[in-house]
């Protein structure tokens, strides 16, 4: 549960009411602007001019995208990005604090701008809210970010009037991820990476409150990024569609993997029978990704204007 006082901290990052209002240089960058990367401080050692000197950077661990809520009277940022990214689901455990950085830090490398430190625990409580069900892979997180830290005094986190209607969900769908992929190379780290695909299977019963899969080639780090419709393309009568919106459709949330037979030894999985090499294989990505629906993202933030109204009431 989230703290009481947790809904009354003092936010200086203002919001605003669209894109638009945001110097933009293309379409993308509003976009861009409501992404986030999340990480970690990592410290290196290394001997410079017979002189060790300690590096500190932010490495890279997955996305987030920065969220409205539903009430317009809580005119605050929040964070949300995949439950998986804060708490390790093997040990149910999660660290004090994350690292985020914002996507307008383009122009400085991961030692020159570090982030900022989002706080995971306040006195020993969670500073976040997981989605009342389990099997959603989703979590919330407030923003106690100064102006200084941000870097601007606005931001534009996504509305609930840019999130994907139920007719929005169809298979063959065009689509695009925005999310920093892990193993690139730094340099390639500082902004958001667009990746295009389309969705490739909807549940037959209730699409919109069903995760989808879609079909894009993107990897770990990518995970709690956001997943936008295409408004031009084939629409769901299979007519030609131009023109429109693009649309908040859900969250990356986990990637298919699968073995293949290879003869590279690689990061192999071998197949032994009594010290006798069988098979060689390697995993691969099967370039399909589970993603949680928007509709499941509304659900989180209205439990958490439900919670904000309890605990105002008090």
């Amino acid at each position: 549960m989230l703290k009481k006082l947790l809904f009354f901290i003092v936010l200086l990052l203002g919001t605003t009411d669209s894109y638009s209002q945001i110097v933009n240089r293309t379409w993308l960058d509003g976009l861009r602007n409501a992404t986030v990367a999340i990480g970690k401080i990592v410290e290196k050692e290394e001997i410079q001019d017979s002189i060790n000197v300690k590096r500190r950077f932010f490495k890279v661990l997955g996305t987030g995208i920065l969220v409205r809520l539903t009430d317009s009277t809580i005119n605050r940022p929040f964070l949300i990005t995949a439950r998986h990214l804060i708490i390790d689901p093997k040990t149910n455990t999660y660290p004090n604090s994350i690292q985020v950085r914002f996507s307008w830090f383009e122009d400085k490398n991961l030692e020159e701008n570090i982030g900022i430190t989002i706080k995971l625990k306040i006195d020993n409580i969670p500073n976040f809210l997981v989605h009342p069900d389990n099997d959603v892979d989703l979590v919330i997180i407030p923003l106690d970010v100064s102006q200084e830290e941000a870097g601007r005094s606005t931001v534009a986190p996504l509305s609930i009037n840019n999130f994907e209607s139920p007719d929005g969900f169809y298979e063959g769908r065009s689509l695009f991820v925005l999310g920093f992929p892990g193993q690139v190379p730094a340099e390639f780290s500082t902004k958001t990476i667009l990746r295009t695909g389309s969705i490739a299977w909807v549940s037959p019963i209730a699409p919109d409150s069903n995760y989808i899969l879609i079909d894009c080639n993107i990897f770990p780090g990518n995970s709690g990024g956001p997943v936008f419709t295409v408004p031009t393309g084939i629409d769901r009568s299979g007519s030609f569609n131009v023109g429109g919106e693009f649309k908040f459709i859900g969250i990356v949330s986990s990637i298919f993997k699968q073995p293949f037979e290879t003869l590279i030894e690689e990061d192999p999985l071998i197949i032994t029978d009594k010290g006798k090499i069988l098979n060689i294989y390697a995993i691969s990505s099967m370039a399909l990704c589970k993603v949680e629906p928007a509709v499941k993202v509304k659900e989180l933030l209205d439990e958490v204007v439900k919670i904000y109204h309890t605990n105002k009431s008090k």
